[in-house]
Order: structure tokens, then C-alpha cells, then sequence
């Protein structure tokens, strides 16, 4: 097993928290909602730029809403037989 981190964020919970939208927080920092909804849903990971604005829209520390899990991802290899033109997965 090979170790992966995944960065996430709990941006949705300081937004409910502070009541405001994904449209609301865009227009802040000079990014789309699309962008916002995407990084929330972490199919997207923020510049260092953009993380910042996005902390101190919120007035708070990185660790505060940026955060590393740490994932055990199966390790898939493959090789060549002698004289074979098929890789062997292992």
C-alpha cells in the first residue's frame, strides 16, 4: 500500500456559519461560483492564492479550514515476461 493525502476543507461549514453563498464568497475573492462549488467538493484544489483569500474572507488561519487526509491506496504494478508483449499486472 502506497500513502496518498488528499487535501479537503470544510469551506461549506464556514459558509453556513457565517451565512453566506457560494455566490457570495465568489464575487469576495475574484472567482466563479463554479470554482467555490468545486472546491468544496474536492474535484478541484485551490491555488495558494485563492486559499488565502478564501481564509482571510473568513478572517482565519489555513489549518482552520484546509486540511490533509491521508488515504492507503493499493499499489498496482505491472512488468514484462521475457519475450512477451502483454504486460503481467500485479
Amino acid at each position: 500500500m502506497a500513502l496518498q493525502y488528499t487535501l479537503e476543507n470544510n469551506i461549506a461549514e464556514w459558509r453556513e456559519l457565517k451565512g453566506v453563498t457560494q455566490s457570495e464568497l465568489a464575487e469576495a475573492i475574484g472567482v466563479s461560483r463554479n470554482t467555490i462549488s468545486s472546491i468544496e467538493t474536492l474535484k478541484y484544489n485551490p491555488s495558494a492564492l485563492i486559499a488565502a483569500q478564501i481564509c482571510s474572507y473568513f478572517d482565519c488561519g489555513f489549518e482552520e479550514i484546509f486540511f490533509l487526509v491521508q488515504k492507503d491506496i493499493p499499489v498496482v504494478g505491472f512488468s514484462f515476461a521475457p519475450g512477451e508483449n502483454k504486460p503481467k499486472f500485479w
